[in-house]
C-alpha cells in the first residue's frame, strides 16, 4: 500500500498471504496480524501500536520498517535492503529464522533487532548509527558467512551489538569487521571457525570464545574489557593488532593462543596465555601476561614496551628471535623455577622509558 493510513487502536489487520507496502507512509496503530507475509519494498511502515503486532514472515528489500512499537516476527525475516529506524523493535522470535543477505541495510536512530532463532549473514554490510541495537538472544544462533562490515557511519550514539547466545564466523576465509560496540554475555559464546573475526570498536567479554586452526579473532581498535573467567579455546588465535585490550581489578581472561603485535595490553587484572607470541606493541600498568608451566613465549618481530609496573612471568618454554624491548616505570620478566628462555639473537632490553627500573 502507499499513502498515510493510520489504523485506530482497536483495530486489527492481516491474515493469510503477502501484505505488501510499497511507498508513502503507513502508521499502525492499532493491532496487526498476519500469518503470511509483510512485504516492504519502499516507503516507510510504522508500527506504533502498544500491543504486540505479529508477522508470519517479513520480508525487507527497500524502504524503512519504523515506529514505536514491537513488531513479532514467527517465521523467516528475509533483510535484503532498506532501514530499520525507530524508538521500536522487531523481534524474530525463537521458532524464526533471520537472514541477512542482499545489498547494503542501515540500522538507526535507537531501533531495536532482537534476534531469539537461527541466522545467517551471507551478504550485504550494515550501516547504522543513533544508539541502535543488535541482540542476539540467549538460546539464539547466527552465523556470519561472507567478508562483510557492520559499520558504525551514520553519527549519533554508537550502535551495540550484543551476544547472548552462539556467534559465529563461518564458511570464508577474509575478514568479517563489526565496527559497533560489542558485548559479549555471560551466556554468550563466539566461534570463529574459518576467516577473521575483527572488532574496531569498544567490546566487554564475559562468557567464552573459541577459534579454530587458521582462524583469528582480532581486536583491531578500540578498548576491549576481558571479564573475570572469559576464556578463549581453540587451536587459533585471538590477536592485538591495535586498541587496547585490558583485564581490570584481580580478574583472570585466559587464552590458548594469544599474539600481540600491536597496541596495548593494559590492566591490573592477569591474562594468562598457554602460547604467547609477541611482536609488537606495549604491555603496561600493574597487572600481569602468564604464560604457564607447558606453555611457549615467543618474542620476535620489532620493538616491544614493558612499562609502568607489568609482570612478565613465564613458567614454560620461550624463545627471543627478535625485536628490542623497551622499559621502565618498573616493570619486570620473571623466569620462574622450572622454566626455560633461549635469546638467539643480536637483541637488547633496553631501561629507556624512565620511572622505576
Amino acid at each position: 500500500g502507499g499513502g498515510t493510513h493510520p489504523r485506530a487502536p482497536s483495530s486489527s489487520g492481516g491474515g493469510a498471504g503477502t501484505v505488501s507496502f510499497t511507498t508513502g507512509t503507513t502508521t499502525l496503530s492499532g493491532g496487526y496480524t498476519v500469518t503470511g507475509t509483510t512485504s516492504v519494498t519502499g516507503g516507510t511502515v510504522d508500527f506504533n501500536s502498544a500491543t504486540t503486532s505479529t508477522t508470519g514472515n517479513l520480508a525487507l528489500g527497500g524502504g524503512t520498517v519504523g515506529g514505536t512499537g514491537l513488531l513479532s516476527v514467527t517465521g523467516t525475516m528475509d533483510w535484503t535492503g532498506g532501514t530499520l529506524s525507530g524508538s521500536g523493535t522487531t523481534r524474530v522470535e525463537s521458532t524464526g529464522t533471520l537472514s541477512l543477505a542482499g545489498t547494503t541495510k542501515q540500522l538507526n536512530t535507537g531501533y531495536t533487532l532482537q534476534h531469539a532463532g537461527t541466522g545467517t549473514w551471507t551478504a550485504g554490510v550494515i550501516y547504522s548509527g543513533g544508539g541502535a541495537s543488535f541482540s542476539i538472544l540467549s538460546g539464539a544462533s547466527f552465523a556470519i558467512q561472507a567478508d562483510v562490515s557492520f559499520f558504525y557511519n551514520l553519527g549519533g550514539a554508537v550502535p551495540i551489538l550484543t551476544n547472548a547466545g552462539t556467534l559465529t564466523r563461518s564458511t570464508t576465509t577474509g575478514t568479517a569487521s563489526i565496527g559497533v560496540q560489542f558485548t559479549n554475555a555471560a551466556t554468550g559464546t563466539v566461534s570463529v571457525t574459518n576467516g577473521t573475526l575483527s572488532l574496531s570498536n569498544t567490546g566487554t567479554w564475559n562468557g567464552s570464545a573459541t577459534v579454530a586452526s587458521g582462524a583469528f579473532l582480532d581486536f583491531a581498535s578500540g578498548t576491549h574489557t576481558l571479564a573475570n573467567g572469559f576464556a578463549v579455546s581453540g587451536a587459533g588465535t585471538a590477536q592485538v593488532t591495535s586498541g587496547t585490550v585490558t583485564v581490570g581489578g584481580t580478574d583472570i581472561a585466559t587464552f590458548a593462543q594469544f599474539a600481540q603485535s600491536g597496541g596495548t595490553l593494559s590492566g591490573t587484572g592477569t591474562l594468562r596465555a598457554t602460547n604467547l607470541t609477541w611482536t609488537g606493541g606495549q604491555m603496561v600498568d600493574a597487572g600481569r601476561t602468564e604464560v604457564p608451566a607447558l606453555g611457549t613465549l615467543s618474542l620476535s618481530g620489532t620493538t616491544k614496551q614493558l612499562n609502568t609496573s607489568r609482570i612478565l612471568e613465564l613458567g614454560g618454554t620461550g624463545t627471543w628471535t627478535a625485536g628490542s624491548i623497551y622499559s621502565g616505570g618498573g616493570a619486570s620478566f620473571s623466569i620462574l623455577s622450572g622454566a626455560s628462555f633461549a635469546i638467539q639473537a643480536d637483541v637488547s632490553f633496553f631501561y629507556n622509558l624512565g620511572g622505576a627500573v
